[in-house]
């Protein structure tokens, strides 16, 4: 690939599943939100010794997940560390992350807000090399959030990996998944007007009527 040239293919993927107990026998999977993306630069060299990656999940991201007010939900890894030293999965929620209580509460809002899934790169000394992400909004991804009790989030690498590209450059790709478990509210039961009640009742008593007039014999 020509090392001038810059090609970077984002997507982001939802699926909502019903039903599906955790370890948590009181949760369920209420929905997922899929981050796919693949970045490639040729302007850029791969993190040094001592580098890191991370991925992140929140809102309100400009450039980078430093300029996000709200605490992202986040995990760094050192580079030379081997994938499954994140264990493939990992469960965020009120304790263990100071951005938990607030991005769930923007999930469950009534305002169709951007969620962002980003994968970060660092050099040792924190500087940003490489960064690849995608955002829509949640009222798109999920119908009725507002209805959601979120008790944790779950990262699941499903698909990562990075090094060098592009003559010198530096590439990476991404196939993650926040999954949101919970529990539902289920909306108040829909209840019937009186009148409907009272006309169906004088319909019924009609047919009745009408069918025993229709069986009674004719007069000779």
């Amino acid at each position: 690939m020509n090392a001038s040239r810059r090609v970077a293919i984002f997507g982001l993927l939802f699926a909502v599943s019903a039903g599906v107990p955790s370890a948590n026998a009181e949760s369920i999977l209420l929905g997922e939100v899929v981050g796919a993306y693949d970045s490639f630069s040729g302007f850029v060299s791969p993190p040094g010794p001592g580098g890191s990656y991370a991925f992140y999940l929140g809102y309100d991201f400009q450039s980078s997940p430093f300029s996000s007010p709200l605490p992202p939900l986040q995990v760094h890894v050192a580079t030379n560390s081997p994938l499954d030293t994140i264990i493939s999965t990992y469960d965020f929620n009120a304790l263990n992350s100071a951005g938990f209580l607030g991005l769930t509460d923007r999930l469950t809002d009534e305002v169709d807000d951007v969620i962002f899934s980003i994968t970060e790169f660092y050099e040792a000394s924190g500087v940003r090399v490489e960064g690849a992400g995608v955002g829509r909004g949640d009222r798109s991804l999920f119908d009725t959030p507002e209805d959601w009790q979120i008790d944790f989030i779950r990262l699941r690498v499903d698909s990562f990996v990075f090094g060098p590209c592009c003559d010198g450059g530096f590439g990476s790709s991404t196939r993650i998944a926040w999954e949101i478990w919970g529990l539902t509210t289920p909306g108040p039961e829909p209840v019937t007007e009186p009148s409907t009640l009272l006309l169906l009742g004088t319909g019924a008593t009609s047919l009745i009527a009408f069918g025993r007039r229709s069986r009674k014999p004719k007069k000779q």
